[in-house]
């Protein structure tokens, strides 16, 4: 049994299992890997491949979260994550979201700064590092 640490990339929209931890790392920083990010009022709603590292029995992509939905108040603060196993199911939840907030969406409340966005991307950026640095 192989017994060493691996990762998912993506190739086009299918995630593909690597023991070349070098890709998963360019994988992280590429935007590719980003299914759907929107603002919807004074939300923002971000849905991408997370590029998990994985260990050995759970190699299958069935037992592992490779996309997730996040969705921010336009200060930074989480409100709410959606995680999947297929690019396909992590557009449609990420659709689902949109009308989500979409319905909660209050006009009277500015839309984001771009300040207030690239916050949230250097959040975003800082909770995908830390999901990253625990794996290794």
């Amino acid at each position: 049994m192989n017994d060493k640490v691996k990762g998912y990339i993506l190739d086009g929209k299918k995630p593909v299992l690597t023991d070349d931890i070098d890709k998963v790392y360019e994988c992280f920083h590429n935007e590719a890997r980003i299914v759907k990010q929107e603002e919807i009022g004074k939300y923002y709603i971000s849905t991408v491949f997370l590029c998990p590292w994985v260990i050995p029995d759970t190699y299958s992509v069935h037992n592992v979260i490779l996309f997730q939905s996040t969705v921010f108040d336009k200060y930074g603060k989480e409100l709410e994550n959606k995680m999947y196993t297929i690019w396909e199911d992590a557009e449609r939840g990420h659709e689902e979201l949109v009308a989500k907030y979409k319905t909660k969406s209050d006009d009277k409340n500015p839309n984001f700064t771009p300040g207030q966005q690239q916050f949230i991307r250097d959040e975003i950026e800082k909770f995908i590092d830390r999901l990253f640095i625990d794996k290794v």
